[in-house]
């Protein structure tokens, strides 16, 4: 399974890096009020979880550590 990632904000090579997850029951879209404030100083990967917005969800993921991994793989 691969999660529905997105990598806003500063191109520059030394803009920090950080990664929003949001919480349960919601999806990557409740970080858009911050994301133009912060783009000038940060590069943003957005990620969804399984089971919420693009992510899909799988019953043989289901545990924690899997999500945890899943996360992992998509952080810079």
């Amino acid at each position: 399974m691969t999660l529905y990632c997105e990598t806003v904000g500063s191109q520059a090579a030394d803009a920090e890096e950080l990664v929003l997850l949001h919480g349960w029951g919601m999806n990557a879209a409740v970080w858009n009020p911050l994301l133009d404030a912060l783009s000038d100083d940060y590069r943003m990967t957005v990620v969804e979880l399984p089971g919420h917005g693009g992510s899909a969800y799988r019953f043989d993921q289901a545990e924690l550590e899997a999500w945890v991994e899943l996360v992992l793989e998509q952080a810079p």
